[in-house]
């Protein structure tokens, strides 16, 4: 049987102890009630496999961490079909766990609401043990997680940084082709299309250079 355990700091099979640093942050819907995940309420475990097992990792959502009985997704952006779906209980607490052969590079977990959406997402690094801030600047805004509504999303996307912004889809992990405007001055469009199974995740690598440099992962859901 595998156990989990909780230590200080951040390592390989152990566990970390969530910082105070909240994130509130959500997509907008027409609702204007999108779901929420309080960061604070959300604790990341590792197991320490036996041996022959896979390494397990459990997210563990206290009461108040969600909305009550928002579906709570958790799966890890460069092998997006590994996964755990869980279902809030009326406290909004709830326990997802993705067992995989492959270490994580980020691991991704959101609440959803048929009538809202998605909330924000939190990626979590360093073996899925520590959350970490959107690796976007504030002056661009790109979505991290849009819904495809028969394979298909046009999304609009803002520069407000000082100076043109160009755009690179680098990868994509699972069936998606990702089109995105090659240079960003102010407001375009980006447009994602997948021919996958239903309630399925993919994700684009996209990278920015120019006024802003870095990267960042695109979850599209397949509805």
């Amino acid at each position: 049987m595998t156990s989990f355990v909780q230590a200080q700091g951040v390592a390989s099979f152990f566990v970390a102890l969530l910082g105070a640093l909240t994130v509130l942050a959500c997509v907008p819907t027409d609702s204007g009630n999108p779901p929420v995940v309080d960061r604070e309420r959300v604790t990341p475990l590792a197991a320490i496999p036996m041996p022959g097992e896979p390494p397990t990792y459990q997210f563990v959502g206290e009461a108040g961490a969600v909305d009550r009985e928002s579906d709570v997704f958790v799966w890890m952006l460069t092998h997006p079909t590994e996964r755990d779906d869980a279902t809030a209980d009326e406290s909004g607490a709830f326990v997802a766990t993705i067992t995989s052969l492959e270490p994580p590079e980020r691991i991704r977990l959101a609440a959803w609401t048929e009538a809202d959406g998605f909330s924000m997402p939190i990626d979590f690094v360093d073996g899925g043990l520590r959350a970490t801030p959107s690796t976007l600047p504030a002056c661009l805004e790109l979505p991290e997680i849009v819904e495809l509504n028969e394979g298909r999303a046009e999304v609009s996307i803002r520069s407000t940084c000082d100076g043109e912004v160009s755009l690179t889809v680098l990868e994509t992990f699972g069936d998606l082709v990702a089109a995105v405007p090659p240079a960003l001055t102010d407001v375009d469009t980006m447009i994602l299309t997948s021919s996958a199974a239903s309630r399925t995740f993919v994700t684009a690598r996209i990278a920015f250079a120019g006024a802003v440099t870095g990267e960042v992962l695109v979850s599209a859901f397949v509805n």
